[in-house]
């Protein structure tokens, strides 16, 4: 994810990240680490993303370099009054960003054959793209005109809204999608932004979190709690398109010496424009103790 000046403003900065889920034997999805360098959630495991660019919100790239989608942007979303550019650059960031940081490409050639980077020159080939992308040498348009590509925008579906607090000097506006691991390819980290990329089922993942073997940003670790009840990414899928999604700004605290924060569903969380009924018996506070954010009970 990267991050500008901009962020510093009281107006969180809209920006993406994507759950990469696949069948491994059992449900994996893809963690990838921060450089200890970066400013916001350095060395933190999170999902790909970034924050939205303009181009990404370009009408000409989602109306004639991407695959048709069923519904309005906004309305994919769960998010009606958001504007179309708005809707829309959020879902090519989303893909911008996976691709930059994990290089995994949701797209499709205009032949309707899939990806295929387990050829040697196709993966050459976009790994120069990606390089590029990243570097402001190529967009995403150029990639799509020189190799034949529609995005596919429909490969994503809403999964959660963050907001980072108030609070906070970097503030994000951050809309989580998720998507299946396209057959034929395989996540590679950039070496830059990120220095490790990591297949874990949700489960280990919270017990490597756990014991300090990985540390999970707080959005991050909520997530991974809840998706670590299905067994499969087939499964995880039909419930996510089921979810109903509401933005989810957390509310700080300490007591006892720990910093904290409180989510919606916390039946003493005092944020009326985001309250949200209490859910017993899960979750709804993450606390940070010894180094290590943890998932409690109220």
């Amino acid at each position: 994810m990267k991050t500008n000046t901009s962020a510093n403003s009281a107006a969180p900065v809209d920006s993406a990240t994507v759950i990469i889920a696949r069948d491994a034997g059992d449900l994996e999805i893809l963690l990838v680490r921060r450089n200890d360098k970066q400013e916001f959630m350095g060395g933190y495991f999170v999902f790909p993303g970034g924050l939205v660019d303009p181009q990404d919100c370009d009408p000409d790239l989602w109306e004639n370099h991407c695959l048709p989608v069923s519904a309005m942007p906004g309305l994919m979303i769960q998010e009606p009054a958001l504007p179309g550019p708005a809707a829309r650059g959020l879902f090519m960031a989303a893909i911008r960003e996976t691709f930059e940081e994990s290089g995994i490409l949701l797209a499709v050639p205009e032949c309707g054959a899939p990806l295929d980077f387990t050829d040697a020159d196709a993966a050459a080939r976009f790994k120069a793209y990606r390089t590029r992308l990243h570097g402001g040498e190529v967009s995403l348009k150029d990639i799509a005109a020189k190799e034949g590509l529609r995005f596919a925008p429909g490969s994503l579906i809403p999964y959660a809204h963050w907001i980072t607090p108030a609070s906070q000097p970097l503030r994000f506006d951050t809309r989580f999608f998720l998507a299946m691991l396209p057959e034929g390819q395989q996540a590679a980290h950039d070496d830059d932004e990120l220095t490790e990329a990591l297949w874990l089922n949700p489960g280990v993942a919270l017990d490597m979190n756990r014991t300090g073997k990985i540390s999970l940003a707080p959005p991050t670790l909520k997530t991974v709690e809840e998706i670590s009840c299905f067994q499969d990414a087939r499964q995880l899928w039909a419930a996510a398109m089921q979810r109903e999604i509401f933005p989810v700004l957390p509310e700080p605290f300490k007591e006892n010496g720990c910093l904290g924060v409180k989510l919606p569903h916390d039946p003493e969380y005092s944020l009326d424009d985001f309250k949200r009924p209490p859910r017993p018996g899960e979750t709804s506070r993450i606390v940070r103790r010894d180094g290590i954010w943890s998932l409690v009970k109220k």
